[in-house]
């Protein structure tokens, strides 16, 4: 099925309200909604500064640090933050904590690697995502499609280095590469390189000619592809051919239906996807992903967000304070082109379509495929909200089989082996970049868990629960 996300460009407001400093009654009025219903509750911009604390060389007392990849707990600890890095880690009663660094009691609280939504395209809502991304524990994103040119992502890069923006640790495809003729894949995969690019991020209309150009190119570059499986392309010759991760599970779903190539991909086919699936194509097809080290990011909720657009429910979400109106509205089935003619029973329909899509996963995640988690976040994908549908990802590779632990690690450990940066991200170790979360609850004992930052340690720049709040009171949306 084909991705049916288009490209919109919200107004930039928020940036300019919170450069105002003013808030009016009805902003007043919104922040009690939402502290009344139990969410987050963000504070006027004009509320009373903290005292200045050191955010950058300090220690985190008492705290039981996680490591995800094994599954233990050590309880107890101390970490030590200086540089940007993780110095220290080791039993509070032994540790010594130098002289100079600020020593925070967080007894009760659980240490975890920074997040990573390993789909989004984040960078050009900036504005409107990035506080979001952060103040859900997302310290690291892959972006898959920007209009933004090389030097304005550097540059963006340099003011979250900074601290004059907040935001988290970029990987980039700039933007997708298409076109059917050969030489001009090369040369347009030699730009990307040029132009500052992690990774090359392949068009769904590429033919199989240029996606071999631009598979090719890529390796002579030294860049990886990663990103949805071109349609003409099928998703096993995309793993031979490479490709690292496979997103979105569109190709997944034409490589086990027995009408192949020939599967529909309008949205009211999903009735024909799960009727046509087979199980030796799919138990074929994980073995030669799992053989290959090829991972899957299934953005599952993705999916869901279009299931549920016409539920009152979905309308009532208290997150949705922090997204504009604007978008908001444009996620209404009535506004959105691929719904607009839906019928209940389609609705239903994708409902059901949903659950398939967690059965395929849970069979790649039995099978050995890896799993990376994504969100799809995009502001034109309805009801994927920035940074919280992260969490809502999680919850679902539980609801489909994974354990907690499994699911946490799909949103760290396996992102940064999939990047290639295991040695520096993706673990709490003395050395590692201090991309860290602090959570007031186990997230190994129940994945809802990892809602309850109580800390965000962004390249070593330490976002208590206040700073977050306030990264959330920008950005709650007043009309």
């Amino acid at each position: 099925m084909t991705d049916h996300r288009s490209r919109i460009h919200p107004p930039r407001r928020l940036a300019r309200r919170a450069a105002s400093l003013s808030w009016t009654l009805g902003a007043a009025l919104l922040l009690a909604q939402i502290a009344a219903a139990g969410g987050p509750k963000p504070q006027p911009n004009q509320a009373p500064a903290r005292p200045p604390v050191n955010r950058k060389t300090f220690a985190l007392k008492n705290v039981t640090v996680v490591d995800v990849a094994a599954g233990t707990e050590q309880h107890d600890m101390t970490v030590l933050i200086a540089g940007g890095k993780i110095t220290g880690v080791g039993p509070t009663a032994k540790l010594r904590i130098p002289q100079g660094t600020r020593a925070i009691d967080v007894h009760g609280t659980f240490l975890i690697p920074g997040l990573w939504d390993f789909d989004v395209r984040a960078i050009d809502h900036a504005e409107d995502t990035f506080r979001l991304l952060v103040a859900n524990g997302v310290t690291g994103v892959r972006d898959m499609d920007t209009t933004r040119s090389g030097a304005a992502i550097r540059d963006l890069r340099a003011a979250i280095a900074r601290g004059t923006t907040v935001g988290p640790r970029l990987v980039t495809a700039l933007d997708r590469i298409g076109g059917d003729n050969a030489d001009a894949v090369r040369q347009a995969v030699r730009e990307h390189k040029a132009a500052g690019a992690d990774f090359i991020n392949p068009g769904a209309a590429l033919d199989a000619a240029a996606y071999k150009a631009l598979v090719e190119e890529a390796a002579k570059v030294a860049l990886p592809v990663g990103g949805a499986v071109p349609t003409a392309v099928g998703a096993a010759d995309a793993a031979a051919a490479g490709q690292t991760t496979i997103d979105g599970l569109e190709s997944i779903f034409r490589a086990t239906s027995t009408r192949g190539s020939d599967l529909p991909t309008r949205l009211t086919a999903s009735t024909e996807v799960a009727k046509s699936f087979s199980v030796e194509a799919l138990a074929n097809l994980a073995v030669d992903l799992a053989a290959r080290k090829t991972r899957v990011c299934p953005t599952l909720v993705r999916w869901r967000g279009l299931a549920i657009a016409p539920d009152a429910t979905t309308r009532r979400d208290r997150r949705l304070a922090y997204i504009l109106k604007p978008v908001r509205t444009s996620w209404l089935p009535a506004n959105y082109a691929p719904l607009a003619n839906l019928k209940t029973d389609d609705f239903f329909a994708l409902r059901l379509f949903v659950e398939h899509a967690k059965s395929v996963v849970r069979g790649l995640h039995a099978a050995g495929v890896g799993i990376v988690a994504g969100t799809g976040t995009d502001l034109t994908a309805p009801n994927v909200l920035p940074g919280f549908s992260l969490a809502d990802e999680l919850a679902v590779l539980v609801d489909a089989g994974f354990t907690p632990r499994e699911a946490l690690a799909t949103a760290t450990v396996e992102p940064v082996a999939a990047l290639g940066r295991g040695r520096e991200l993706g673990s709490i170790a003395t050395g590692k970049l201090a991309d860290l979360v602090l959570l007031e609850a186990d997230p190994l004992f129940a994945i809802a868990n990892v809602k309850r930052v109580r800390a965000v340690v962004l390249a070593g720049t330490m976002f208590d629960r206040g700073d977050l709040d306030d990264q959330l009171a920008i950005s709650v949306a007043v009309e």
